[in-house]
This record gives structure tokens, sequence and C-alpha cells, in this order.
């Protein structure tokens, strides 16, 4: 029967550095900012959008853009979508009367142009999602809480323990 209670004290021991370890390991998994598997994952919704997969389309396609043939595959690509015009990429209709060269160069960069903003706002809504400091966290607060008590518990069984191996020994 003594036997059970003497392992008692290691169990709560045991339990208690359990706790405060656990708890300590949330409250850095908290403060440790989005993953990168989290990015990744919005990077790749942004992949599947069908309005910039027909972007990054004509500005990867082979061959000359001129303006017309950018406007004929923008109508077709984009009939039901009124607000999704060559106004969007920023692409100025005086173009039309350049060099087919300076057309395809002016059309493929405003492309490029238009993806990295698409790319950008992105990165920007990533950004805000873990804005809450780690001190406003409810759950830094019930683990920092857990820590403590964790430790005031271990702290008490150790030093009873220790006074009373002190007191047999001494």
């Amino acid at each position: 029967m003594k036997q059970d209670r003497d392992f008692q004290p290691l169990f709560l021991m045991f339990l208690c550095f359990v706790v405060v370890i656990f708890s300590i390991n949330q409250i850095i998994n908290m403060a440790k900012p989005i993953g990168i598997a989290a990015i990744t994952a919005k990077f790749i919704n942004l992949k599947s959008d069908p309005y910039y997969k027909e972007v990054k389309t004509f500005s990867q396609s082979p061959g000359q853009l001129s303006y017309k043939d950018f406007q004929s595959k923008l109508s077709v690509s984009y009939s039901n979508q009124s607000a999704f015009s060559s106004a969007t990429f920023g692409i100025d209709p005086q173009i039309e009367k350049l060099p087919i060269n300076e057309q395809n160069y002016l059309i493929r960069f405003k492309l490029l142009e238009w993806q990295l903003e698409q790319m950008q706002n992105q990165q920007y809504e990533i950004s805000k999602l873990n804005t809450e400091p780690l001190i406003f966290k409810i759950g830094f607060w019930i683990y920092a809480f857990l820590t403590w008590v964790g430790s005031v518990f271990f702290g008490r069984i150790l030093t009873h323990y220790t006074d009373k191996f002190i007191q047999k020994h001494c």
C-alpha cells in the first residue's frame, strides 16, 4: 500500500511537467506566423481563378498580340462580364495606332502588371490573416495560466518531497 502512495507524487510531477511543456509549446505555436502551407493554398486559389488563368494564357501566348486580337479574345472570354475589359488592364485604346510589335509589348506588359497586382492583393489578404498580436489572443492567456498552475504545483510537490527527504536523511 505504501508503494502506491510513493508513486503518486511522481505521477503528479510528471503530469505538471507535461502541462507546462504543452502550454509553452502552444504559446510558441500561436506566436508563429502563418505557415507556408496556408500561403501556398491561397496562391493556388489565385491560380485556379478563371480570370487569372485566361490572362496568363494571353500573356504567354505565342505570336504577336495586336490590340484588335486582344479585344476580340477578351470579348469572347468575358462576354458575360461587362466590367472586365481592356480598361481593367489599363490598356489605352490609342495603342491600336502603334506598330504591332509595340502593341504586343504593351499588352503583354499590362497583362503581367495585372497579374502582379492580383498576386500583391492576394499577399495583402494573407498578411491580414494573422494581424492580431499574441497578447490579445484568449488562448495565450489560457495556456499562460496552465503554465503558471502547472509550475506552481510542480514546485510545491518538489519542495514538499525535498523537505521530506532532507528530514529523513539528516
